[in-house]
């Protein structure tokens, strides 16, 4: 056989090579990311998973398929898919952010979790990409278990810079702040309630009288050490109390480290050894709370009081129409989810920000319906409508907003 023929089909081989190789690198996603996003991880793996069979070495799949499975609490395997990628792109913000995730203890009962493999994925992610919210995030949370606040201030100040969070969230979040009570103690229950409300009393020094404790991280053994020694909280549970964060069983009731917390504080203010007043976002439902809370709790607007006396009708309108009119509803021309925000649950739940205005309008509307106001009443109704279509909820207000002009119309 020739030569020449010989050199022209090893050439071809090598193109051909060449080709499949490049194809089995550059597979579509789009379906398998959008449930990812809509956080139906289940229905995303099984793509993610095929796209990882069809393309072991990419590195975009890689991530995604490691941030679901760790979402799905299958950790050993998110790890495995996470240091794939980093195999083939050793400096990966996404990757070592999953990674830092999986070694996180706050967030998973892994046997493998480990702080000081999380801090040093984290620290790499925002090497390798200064911009990616998502790790700072990540900082944030172990800066304060380690006292770092040097650190935790630059990732408050890196969420700020990088606009990681939405306007409107942003938006929610000053405005809650600025209707609370003086030296309040805020109860908070998630990551948009909590994140960019402490970055705004951080870095835009918005409200820093009041002290933010989120539930979630109160169920820790550290975070209540953390509000004593950074604002003076007094510790809430006494010397001997089970420190090992079980939960007690009261009934049929399992009441968290976090409730029994709240508990405690309560009993402080009671016995003025606690001169704040307490409160609970309205992003935490008083249903998710135990009986002997639940019966403490009161609508007061943009959040709800704990222990204090329920505001008598009058003092309730007032506070509604001051409240719902100190919100700068342009923030809502702008979208409500963060694109840089990698987070399914956060993407799901930031429509919340809206919600909870147009609920405290609609009672504005019925307070100053029952008031016989109805001029106003109607033009509450109307920046209700307005804002529940801008931010994409008003098929949750459709019925209140019919009962409301019916009432009008009556």
């Amino acid at each position: 056989m020739p030569r020449g023929f010989l050199a022209i089909a090893a050439v071809g081989l090598l193109l051909c090579v060449m080709s499949c190789t490049t194809a089995n690198h550059n597979v579509d996603i789009t379906e398998a990311k959008e449930l990812f996003f809509a956080n139906k991880l289940s229905s995303a793996r099984p793509l993610l998973q095929q796209a990882y069979d069809a393309a072991p070495g990419n590195a975009e799949v890689c991530c995604y398929l490691a941030e679901t499975c760790r979402r799905l609490g299958q950790i050993d395997e998110a790890v495995k898919y996470a240091s794939e990628a980093l195999d083939s792109q050793p400096c990966n913000a996404f990757a070592h952010t999953v990674l830092a995730s999986a070694y996180e203890p706050m967030w998973s009962s892994w046997d493998g979790t480990s702080d000081d493999i999380c801090w040093s994925h984290a620290l790499a992610a925002v090497e390798c990409d200064s911009l990616d919210g998502n790790a700072w995030l990540v900082i944030w949370a172990q800066a304060l278990k380690r006292g770092d606040s040097a650190k935790e201030l630059d990732a408050l100040r890196a969420l700020r810079q990088t606009n990681f969070f939405s306007q409107p969230v942003i938006e929610y979040n000053r405005w809650v702040l600025n209707s609370l009570p003086e030296n309040s103690l805020l109860l908070t229950s998630g990551d948009l309630d909590t994140y960019p409300a402490v970055m705004l009393q951080q870095v835009d020094r918005i409200r820093p009288d009041v002290v933010i404790a989120n539930l979630s991280l109160l169920n820790t053994d550290w975070y209540d050490q953390y509000l004593n020694k950074s604002v003076g909280l007094p510790l809430p549970l006494p010397a001997g109390v089970d420190q090992n964060l079980r939960s007690k069983i009261n009934g049929k009731e399992i009441v968290s480290p976090a409730m029994q917390r709240i508990n405690a504080w309560i009993e402080l203010k009671s016995a003025g050894q606690l001169t704040r007043p307490i409160l609970l976002a309205t992003t935490a439902r008083p249903e998710n709370l135990p009986p002997e809370l639940r019966d403490k709790v009161s609508f007061a607007g943009a959040y709800f009081t704990i222990g204090d006396a329920a505001l008598e009708s009058a003092e309730l309108a007032d506070a509604l129409g001051s409240s719902f009119d100190s919100v700068d509803l342009t923030a809502f021309d702008h979208p409500v989810v963060s694109q840089a925000d990698r987070s399914p649950v956060r993407r799901t739940t930031s429509h919340f920000c809206a919600m909870n205005i147009c609920e405290v309008g609609i009672r504005l509307c019925e307070a100053l319906r029952e008031k016989d106001d109805l001029e106003s009443a109607g033009r509450c109704l109307e920046t209700v409508k307005s804002l529940a279509v801008r931010s994409g909820v008003e098929a949750k207000f459709s019925e209140k907003i019919k009962a409301v002009e019916a009432s009008l119309q009556s």
